[in-house]
């Protein structure tokens, strides 16, 4: 029954249509002008981003915005992992139970680290100056 499921209606393909060679393999020139076409993309990304960095640094606007965004990922991220601790407590309810009630303390604290290590990269890229 398998055999005749698959057969039926099949088609035969000649073997120099499916033996023939579509790419030639890649030299190591092409290897080499691949990795030099990432190379430039990565700079030109990295001299962008950079640019940007120093942008939002000299702007305490932007800064701050920067600052209270991360706050907020970190906060986000807290709660689903709340969200997956409420679930590891009804699989596991014993072990579970000291990782959920550590949980929010652990997120306020890397919270508290995220923003602490925002401002002093923020005052390194300028320069230790305040901005406001």
């Amino acid at each position: 029954v398998g055999q005749e499921t698959f057969t039926e209606g099949r088609q035969p393909v000649p073997e120099e249509v499916y033996m023939q060679e579509l790419d030639a393999e890649p030299t190591t020139q092409d290897f080499a002008a691949l990795a030099k076409d990432g190379a430039e993309y990565t700079l030109l990304k990295a001299w962008a981003l950079g640019g940007e960095a120093v942008a939002i640094a000299a702007d305490g606007k932007r800064r701050s915005a920067a600052a209270s965004y991360a706050i907020e990922t970190s906060s986000r991220a807290a709660a689903q992992a709340t969200s997956v601790g409420a679930k590891v407590v009804a699989a596991a309810p014993g072990v579970a139970k000291e990782a959920l009630e550590a949980t929010p303390a652990a997120a306020a604290e890397a919270a508290r680290t995220a923003r602490a290590s925002l401002e002093k990269g923020f005052d390194l890229i300028s320069g230790g100056k305040k901005q406001t």
